[in-house]
Order: C-alpha cells, then sequence, then structure tokens
C-alpha cells in the first residue's frame, strides 16, 4: 500500500527491492538466501505513513492464501487503542497463531472476511468523547382522529461510536431511515409486543465516520394516544435513546378546525435562525484548528455547508415577509454574522476552497423532507416552539378555531335554495298541493330538519319538528274520536 512505502526489516535477513508500476498496486519483491522447499517463515516490518494508521492490506502475489489474519493492538502503555474495522470478523486465537511478542490482553484478532478489508486507528482526540445530539428538528402533522405522521432530523456528534439507539413512542411505526441522505435499514433491538405491527419500538442505527457528524432523518407515522380538536394536545417523537440533546425544535400542524394558542412563533424566525446558528457551530467545531482531518472531509463539509446555506436562504426568504419589524432588523443582523462565519470556515476546508458556489442543497438532503411535506394534507394552523435541552414529549394548548361566515352559513343558503326551488317546481305541478292537503304537517317537519341540519341555533329547527309532530298528532287523534262516535249529524 501506499502508506508502507518502507525503509522494510526483513527477518531472515534477505534482499529484497520495491517496485512500482503505473495502474498497479506498488510489490515488494523478497529474495530468500536459498530455495523454500518446506514450511517457510518471515516476517516484514517498517513504519506507517499519513495522517491516520491504517493497516497496510499486504497479500503474497500468485500465491493462495486459505486464511489472513489481522492482530491488532488494544492499547499502547495506559492508553486505550480503538479501531476502525470493515471486512474483518473478531475471532478467539490459539496461541500458536500469536505473536509471542504480544500480550493476549493487550490485542484483538479478527479474520479477513473480505479481501478489501481495513483496520484504522480512531484519534486519540475522538475517545472518550460523549455521544451528543447538538440539534433535534421535529416536525409533526396531526389530524382529529388521532393520526400523526412527521420527521425527525437529529445533528448528531457519534463520538467514536459505531451505531446509536432510536426509540419509537408507543404507537409509532418507522417509515424511512436514513444517515446524512443514505438510506439506512435499522437494526431491531426489541419491541413491547409480538403483533405484527409492534408498538414502542427500538431500533440501532448503524452510523458512518465515527469521528464525523451526521444527520439522521426518522420519518414516521402513527396513532396518538389521545384525540381531539381542543383541549390540551400531547405529542410524542422518536428519540436516540438517552443521549443529551442540546436544542429541540418543534414545528407541529393541525387539522384546519384546532387553532394552538399562544404557541405561532411569527414567520418560524427563531426557529430558521437556531437552525443555522447550529450548522455553522457543528461545522466549525468539526474544522477546529489542529483537528486531524479525515480523509471523508470534504465530502462531509459540501453536505453540511450545502444544508448552512440552505437554511440561510430560507431566513432570508422569511425576513421578507416580516420586514421592517424590530424582529426582522435583529435577525437580520444575526445572519449576515452566520453569513461571515461561513465565509471563515470556506478557508478552513481540506481544500481551502471558497464555498460560495455551493449547491443551496444536496438532492440526498432533502428528500426526507420532501417526503414528509407530500403526505400532509393541506396546509393548517402551525405551532413553533425552541426548547433547550431534551426533547422528550410536548404539550400544546388548542381551540376550537372560528371558521369563516360563509363555511358556516353557506351549507344552509344552499339548502334553502334548492328547498325553495323544489316547492316552486312542485306548486307549478300540483304536487306541492296535493302534498300539503294529504300531509299537512310534513312541510313543517322538513323545514325543521333543514333548519337543523344548516342553521344555527339548531335547537330551533328541532322545536319545529316537535311542534309539527304535536299538531299532527292532535289532529289525528281528534280524527279517530270522530270516527268512533255514535252521534251522527241529521240534515
Amino acid at each position: 500500500p501506499p502508506q508502507w512505502a518502507g525503509p522494510y526489516e526483513v527477518s531472515p535477513p534477505m534482499s529484497f527491492t520495491r517496485t512500482e508500476t503505473p495502474g498497479a498496486a506498488p510489490q515488494l519483491v523478497l529474495r530468500p538466501d536459498a530455495s523454500v522447499t518446506d514450511r517457510f517463515e518471515f516476517t516484514v516490518s517498517g513504519p506507517l505513513s499519513g495522517d491516520r494508521v491504517r493497516v497496510p492490506n499486504v497479500a503474497l502475489g500468485r500465491a493462495k492464501t486459505s486464511r489472513r489474519l489481522v492482530i491488532l493492538p488494544t492499547r499502547s502503555e495506559a492508553t486505550p487503542l480503538r479501531w476502525e474495522t470493515r471486512g474483518l470478523k473478531a475471532i478467539p486465537v490459539a496461541g500458536e497463531d500469536r505473536s509471542p511478542t504480544e500480550a493476549s490482553d493487550a490485542v484483538a484478532t479478527y479474520e479477513a472476511a473480505d479481501d478489501r478489508f481495513e483496520a484504522v486507528l480512531v484519534p486519540e482526540d475522538q475517545l472518550g468523547g460523549v455521544s451528543t445530539v447538538h440539534l433535534a428538528d421535529v416536525r409533526l402533522a396531526w389530524r382529529a382522529d388521532g393520526t400523526c405522521n412527521g420527521l425527525a432530523s437529529f445533528d448528531l456528534e457519534p463520538a467514536g461510536r459505531a451505531s446509536c439507539p432510536l426509540d419509537l413512542p408507543e404507537g409509532y411505526r418507522l417509515v424511512q431511515l436514513s444517515v446524512d441522505g443514505v438510506p439506512t435499514a435499522p437494526i431491531p433491538r426489541g419491541a413491547v409486543s409480538d403483533d405484527e405491527d409492534p408498538h414502542g419500538s427500538q431500533y440501532g442505527v448503524p452510523l458512518g465516520p465515527r469521528w464525523l457528524p451526521q444527520r439522521i432523518d426518522v420519518v414516521f407515522a402513527g396513532q396518538r394516544l389521545d384525540a381531539g380538536t381542543s383541549g390540551e394536545q400531547t405529542f410524542d417523537t422518536p428519540r436516540l435513546g438517552d443521549l443529551p440533546v442540546r436544542q429541540t425544535l418543534w414545528t407541529v400542524h393541525g387539522p384546519p378546525a384546532a387553532e394552538p394558542v399562544d404557541v405561532v412563533e411569527e414567520e418560524g424566525l427563531d426557529q430558521e435562525l437556531t437552525r443555522a446558528t447550529s450548522l455553522a457551530a457543528v461545522i466549525e467545531s468539526t474544522l477546529k484548528p489542529g483537528g486531524k482531518r479525515p480523509e471523508q472531509m470534504r465530502t462531509w463539509y459540501r453536505t453540511w455547508d450545502a444544508r448552512l446555506a440552505a437554511s440561510c436562504d430560507a431566513l432570508r426568504r422569511r425576513l421578507t415577509n416580516v420586514a421592517g419589524s424590530p424582529t426582522a432588523q435583529s435577525t437580520s443582523e444575526s445572519l449576515d454574522a452566520i453569513q461571515r462565519r461561513r465565509e471563515e470556515l470556506a478557508k478552513q476546508t481540506p481544500a481551502g476552497e471558497a464555498s460560495e458556489n455551493a449547491p443551496a442543497e444536496t438532492p440526498s438532503t432533502g428528500e426526507p423532507e420532501g417526503l414528509w411535506r407530500l403526505s400532509l394534507d393541506r396546509a393548517g394552523p402551525t405551532a413553533r416552539r425552541v426548547v433547550d435541552g431534551e426533547i422528550g414529549a410536548i404539550s400544546l394548548p388548542y381551540r376550537r378555531a372560528e371558521m369563516p361566515w360563509y363555511t358556516s352559513r353557506l351549507p344552509g343558503a344552499l339548502g334553502l335554495a334548492a328547498m325553495l326551488v323544489a316547492m316552486y317546481l312542485g306548486a307549478a305541478r300540483g304536487v306541492l298541493s296535493a302534498v300539503a292537503w294529504k300531509w299537512p304537517r310534513l312541510l313543517g317537519v322538513l323545514l325543521g330538519l333543514a333548519w337543523w341540519l344548516f342553521l344555527s341555533p339548531s335547537l330551533i329547527g328541532w322545536a319545529i319538528v316537535l311542534v309539527s309532530l304535536l299538531t299532527a298528532a292532535r289532529w289525528a287523534w281528534r280524527d279517530h274520536r270522530q270516527a268512533d262516535s255514535a252521534i251522527v249529524p241529521l240534515g
């Protein structure tokens, strides 16, 4: 491998040469002093180059290898060592397969399950850190029947973790999971019930590079435990186990019949400013001076800078809707400071290149949010909150929204118009007079039902129906008495 360029020490001593051919991996040619006729053991050692310690993938040319073992140190004196591996399987090793210079508790042994295996030493500054969620951004839409769907995005600092937990509230199901825009298959960790649609499911989320912040997008749907359109409404969200959270954003879309009380933040300025500020802080901490820069840093920076650019653009659009207000003035100054900060961060990238031409948002970063937006039935009232610390569940007060006058009176007006047209046509054809002669109280009952369905107060409609029925019953009783009387009028 290129990072293992020598100088080399070979035991037992023998002559060797290193050759490089364009388009091919470098080769080390060994020449034993005597012909090899039986078992032959030798070792080659040499320093590694590069910013990160990586185990060289060495293979014998033109030789069939039945088994490849990789033995990695787990500590250096009193300092523990952690390795990020791919294509390697940990195995117990017998004493004859272990180097006599290595103590059994100071090494970890792996067997190569893939010819393209990797083993990379995790930087020391990433050891012992605490995994933290910089920002939890929860978007949820709910309906009066209790159903809901949403998107929960977590900007996670893994601090050396290879995976993290994901817990879904009771009644929720996982629709889609992605890590930094890449669809990811969750690993089930158990469920409360054994049904086909388990509630309170728990998963493990495989992560990418352990030393880089990552965004976890969770698209979910389910049934809330309480339903209704007024009073205190409680909303829960997926969470990454017990990992600490610095800030949480809540954006809750409700049905048109429900109106949030005192929780509507003007144009979402505070939320969008929090998103941009958090993104800038994550980028700055990852590009801190003197930090070790992994090979994936350039791709990571472009993705996160694109998110920061998209957040700044969204904040700028929102400012145009409240131009001239004191809130807009202070937010605009904060936006200018973030933009200057972004330009300074661009100079610290691995390529040292400016990012003015970075795309507003890459396709991979927009897919989960686009899926959630498509699931919205209609634009309803929106409640927004910025919470410091743990996400947990949130309770928001709602009241029944006042409907516009035309939504309450238009059906009644149309109903009355239809009734008048029917009466006119019936009178023109003589049908109305025949019905009125045979069932004179039926028109009163129909009029009362129409009032109850379309007009207010609805009790008046029931009163009209009751009076019409009582009148009909009185006349029916009177006709019955006359039919049973023995007095026959003369003349």
